[in-house]
């Protein structure tokens, strides 16, 4: 079948669409989606769900146990530029609840900068995204991004990247 988020459906034919649902409170939560058509009509579909708290996961001492590493945590080239780079991971593998990532960078041989955090919002291929700005041109950079269950930090993961050149001229000029 095809993906109803990317392709035009031709008419007799089908699609997959993808739903995701993250409560950000407990409790009841409802949405509508609404399907759009070029044709006569369109079609408007009742979504529900609720929040709830799981019971969060303990050590045989009783202490609680956070997430594990994100997966796939990458800086694609395409996202670099001179002052700015996109990391992007998938959630922990298990059924452990993400409140929120949490993450930080810095420059290679300096400091951590304090942990961020960011709502745990993937898109609809399931990849969580945080873009940083204002990086400066040609520099290494390590970003590290960790799950957050409740109060409780999952395990780093880490990429390395280094920016772009900017205004650095391939091959020497004439004159």
């Amino acid at each position: 079948m095809k993906d109803c988020t990317k392709d035009q459906v031709a008419p007799g034919q089908s699609c997959t669409a993808k739903v995701q649902f993250f409560p950000r409170a407990t409790g009841e939560s409802a949405a509508l989606l609404e399907l759009k058509s070029n044709a006569i009509g369109s079609a408007t579909i009742a979504l529900s769900g609720e929040g709830v708290i799981p019971v969060q996961e303990t050590d045989a001492e009783g202490n609680p146990i956070g997430p594990g590493k994100v997966r796939k945590l990458r800086v694609q080239d395409k996202t670099l530029a001179a002052k700015k780079a996109t990391a992007k991971w998938k959630r922990p593998s298990g059924d452990v609840t993400v409140n929120s990532y949490q993450t930080r960078i810095k420059k290679k041989n300096g400091n951590w900068k304090k942990w961020s955090s960011k709502d745990p919002q993937p898109n609809l291929n399931g990849w969580v995204e945080r873009t940083y700005k204002k990086l400066s041109a040609n520099t290494k950079y390590r970003v590290q991004v960790r799950a957050r269950s409740y109060e409780v930090p999952g395990k780093n993961s880490a990429v390395t990247f280094t920016t772009d050149r900017k205004g650095i001229p391939t091959r020497p000029a004439n004159g």
